[in-house]
């Protein structure tokens, strides 16, 4: 047997070979995603953002705009600086509320950013 007989038996056996499955349903992992790591911290963070709401005023709420809660820290997106000063006055009294209320999130800080 030549070479050339040599690799096309080869060529012919690999294509014929069965070949292991191995893709994943992608909705499947992003259930399990959302599950394991959306899921406890939206039980948390889902109650804060309620409470947010609740607490804002709706001229300051359409300003205001909760872009992460990490460590602690809730950040808070403010679009121009004369609400961010205002932010900045209330915050303390918004952030003793949410900790009153929302004891499990353990809110510490309520940091501004620009939007």
């Amino acid at each position: 047997m030549t070479l050339e007989d040599r690799q096309l038996n080869d060529a012919i056996k690999w294509r014929a070979a069965r070949r292991i499955d191995k893709t994943v349903r992608l909705g499947g992992k992003v259930d399990e995603f959302m599950q394991r790591l959306v899921g406890p911290r939206q039980a948390r963070f889902g109650k804060v953002m309620e409470l947010w709401h609740q607490l804002l005023p709706a001229e300051m709420a359409k300003h205001c705009q909760i872009i992460d809660f990490q460590a602690g820290v809730l950040k808070v997106a403010v679009d121009s600086p004369s609400h961010r000063h205002e932010m900045q006055v209330c915050s303390h009294a918004l952030l003793e509320q949410l900790q009153t209320n929302c004891p499990s999130a353990k809110i510490t800080k309520i940091k501004l950013v620009a939007k």
